[in-house]
């Protein structure tokens, strides 16, 4: 049945079970120049169906019947459709023509509405601040061109004020409802980590009208003082098959991050930046209390901060920031962390 109906009849028309999936002649990739692209039918009494544009392929989709010319970068999904059956799953490769490139490859696909649409696209300049979230495909390759991952995700503008620029960062999630709960893949040299949950294409933020390195760097530069930063890599993105530019592969910082560098849970995080975006603000109130009494004995302060805070690492964490002129900081894009035990302080990423 189409529609599962659990503790009620079905009322449905019933289907024989599920057409299989075409199979793709020549395997996602760099090609140095244009190709024809063969598709085959799992069987002789269904047919395939096709989209170049990164939607799903349905009924209406044009059917396929001979070779396709690639000459561009494009992204193919296709589709089986049998009578009796229900729709095969979605078979996506995306075919890079004429782009050799010495960095790694993103290629994104999806319903051309979900990204540019007035109403519901999340790419327009009226609706970049939402955080909706879109299904989406998602491929990388590694600079020798091979594709080392093609999942469902889901897809999200990310950032603040870098939401208003042409190129967007992008925030990617795995997820179970999209068959894989995790992007399993070593993508950062020097990082032992190779799986993430989230990961992120970043525009550079407030760098992105210059060095576009920036953040990055500076990063770079933070983690030998044993503060908290994130991975990145430069990578090109096309998206529905069309050039974006330079992004940044990064990890996100959030629960999973911190589980994965500290070895928790990630259940077992409280994490704040302008609010919580994990665990709770109980012990920070109780930090807080501090600053609210009598300040005739601020030297004090210090022994008692103690168990609160790691205070080397916060005094690391200030000097990273001025040392780096952050313009945008304190009073933005601060976020500091502890693991929710009983001996457990606030950290600065």
């Amino acid at each position: 049945f189409a529609r599962a109906t659990p503790g009620a009849a079905n009322v449905a028309k019933p289907h024989a079970g599920w057409a299989g999936a075409p199979r793709l002649a020549k395997p996602p990739g760099v090609y140095a120049g244009a190709i024809d692209l063969q598709i085959e039918t799992p069987d002789f009494l269904g047919e395939v169906r096709f989209t170049l544009d990164g939607s799903v392929p349905g009924p209406e989709a044009e059917r396929y019947a001979e070779p396709l010319r690639l000459a561009k970068p494009t992204v193919v999904r296709t589709r089986a459709f049998r009578d009796g059956h229900l729709p095969g799953p979605v078979v996506t490769a995306s075919y890079l023509i004429g782009e050799p490139t010495r960095f790694p490859v993103v290629s994104i696909s999806a319903a051309p509405r979900n990204l540019f649409d007035p109403a519901i696209g999340i790419y327009t300049a009226d609706n970049a601040k939402r955080e909706w979230e879109r299904p989406t495909f998602f491929e990388w390759f590694e600079p020798g061109g091979r594709r080392e991952i093609g999942q469902a995700v889901g897809l999200r503008i990310h950032g603040g004020w870098s939401r208003h620029y042409d190129q967007k960062s992008l925030r990617l999630y795995a997820r179970d409802r999209y068959g894989k709960s995790a992007f399993d893949h070593r993508f950062f040299p020097g990082l032992r980590i190779g799986a993430f949950r989230r990961l992120l294409l970043r525009n550079s933020g407030n760098g992105w009208k210059l060095a576009f390195m920036r953040d990055a760097i500076g990063h770079e530069l933070v983690a030998g003082m044993g503060l908290g930063s994130q991975a990145w890599l430069p990578s090109i993105v096309y998206l529905n098959g069309r050039y974006q530019g330079v992004h940044n592969l990064r990890e996100r910082i959030d629960k999973h991050y911190l589980a994965s560098h500290h070895g928790i849970e990630p259940g077992e995080v409280d994490l704040l930046q302008n609010g919580i975006r994990a665990g709770d603000k109980e012990h920070w109130k109780r930090l807080e209390r501090f600053f609210n009494g009598p300040t005739e004995k601020p030297a004090e302060w210090i022994h008692a901060l103690e168990p609160f805070i790691d205070l080397d690492n916060l005094f690391d964490y200030v000097i990273a920031e001025v040392f780096l002129d952050n313009r945008d900081w304190p009073l933005n894009n601060q976020q500091q962390w502890r693991p929710r035990t009983v001996t457990g302080r606030w950290r600065w990423i």
